[in-house]
């Protein structure tokens, strides 16, 4: 099968690409032909000898608008591939998708809520709470009472309009692929055909477990992993933390704009001795960290999609403690693999690492059940059959 690849970006800057990025060499693995197209450089781009790749700038994002060069570009490159089919990811420029869509069936995975939420987050930022409606023309009362958006009403209407010019073009695409039960109630809110909507678990390898030393001597390790951004919530697990009775220490990895303002708190709070943030560290170096970990926290106030951190931690035999939000629920079972905290509990949030921390047998159970829940449910074989019965069932 010859497939034509589309995503913003085609370098390790997220967690669509850090599913993306393994998937080309899966499937080329599997004997399928792949070429990939994307429209943002970073330097760090994956590019593989004997795979076509296309650059084509300011074409695929949401404010691309009508960049002719870059839409005939887009035309030539699906002209000379030819492929059998067109796997589409972060693309949200309406009209890159009428070209994709045009003469070959196309599938897409959606990774996150622009299709069907103007600002992408789907979070009411003056009361602080998760929307759950539809795109709407509301949603411009909304951008000015809760400053989710511009409260330009020309900026936030041309995001609005630019949902609903997504919505419309993304009708033509013949299957849609989601992390989640939520991402899929979402889509079908928005009015996807439910029908045409496909629920397939992100994935992660399986690592051995023969040399996993669990960490006894104190202070026990708890880990967050991931972008230092609002949404991700590590502010709720810092003020947390200053509750934790007894010894321990938080490795905190990742990168972002809020560093400062965490490192800030951590001083006022006088937990800052007891955190170590390592900075951006490549997927390859990660397993030390999570083999070390006595848990992991996912603290995220935003309505993860699926959040692959959540597997990942399980993976290594890890219990995870986080918010209920999103699609975390599809994978992390409450009082089996883990807890689930009520959104924004952060006496919750320390009752539930206490428990953990001070019950070792407890922490154990949670992270063998959390490594069999991986390898029954989010391998990557079970993946790649699931989404090989998508592309099969779209070329046939």
């Amino acid at each position: 099968m010859k497939i034509l690849i589309i995503n913003e970006y085609f370098a390790p800057v997220g967690g669509t690409e850090q599913y993306l990025l393994p998937l080309c060499r899966e499937l080329e693995g599997m004997g399928h032909e792949i070429a990939v197209a994307f429209g943002m450089e970073t330097g760090r781009e994956e590019l593989v000898e004997n795979r076509k790749s296309y650059f084509i700038p300011n074409t695929l994002g949401l404010h691309s608008g009508r960049n002719q060069v870059g839409l005939k570009k887009l035309e030539i490159a699906v002209r000379d591939e030819n492929p059998d089919l067109i796997y589409i990811h972060q693309v949200h420029n309406p009209y890159a998708i009428k070209i994709l869509t045009k003469d070959k069936p196309c599938v897409r995975y959606f990774h996150g809520y622009k299709i069907g939420c103007p600002a992408g987050h789907r979070s009411l930022l003056k009361s602080d709470t998760i929307c759950e409606d539809p795109v709407a023309y509301r949603c411009l009362v909304r951008a000015y009472t809760e400053r989710c958006m511009p409260r330009n009403i020309f900026k936030s209407n041309r995001l609005v309009r630019l949902s609903f010019a997504n919505l419309k073009a993304n009708m033509q695409i013949k299957r849609f692929i989601v992390a989640s039960k939520y991402m899929r109630q979402m889509l079908a809110n928005n009015g996807l055909p439910e029908e045409r909507i496909e629920v397939i678990p992100y994935y992660t390898d399986l690592p051995s477990l023969s040399k996993e030393t669990r960490e006894t001597k104190s202070p026990p390790n708890i880990l967050f992993f991931g972008r230092l951004v609002q949404p991700k919530g590590l502010q709720y697990l810092i003020k947390a933390l200053e509750h934790i009775d007894g010894p321990w220490k938080c490795i905190i990895i990742g990168e972002g704009p809020e560093l400062k303002t965490i490192q800030d708190l951590a001083r006022e709070l006088q937990i800052s001795g007891n955190i170590q943030f390592t900075g951006w560290q490549p997927h390859s170096e990660l397993g030390k960290y999570y083999r070390q970990a006595w848990l992991v926290v996912v603290p995220s106030v935003w309505p993860e999609p699926f959040c692959i951190v959540g597997i990942e931690a399980m993976s290594y035999g890890k219990p995870v403690v986080a918010f209920d939000v999103g699609g975390i629920s599809d994978w992390l079972e409450d009082s089996h693999t883990g807890f689930l905290v009520p959104r924004l509990d952060v006496m919750g949030l320390v009752r539930k690492i206490e428990m953990l921390l001070k019950d070792k047998e407890l922490a154990e159970k949670f992270g063998k059940q959390g490594r069999l829940n991986v390898e029954n449910r989010f391998t990557k074989d079970i993946h790649l059959k699931k989404l090989m019965q998508v592309f099969e069932s779209v070329l046939s």
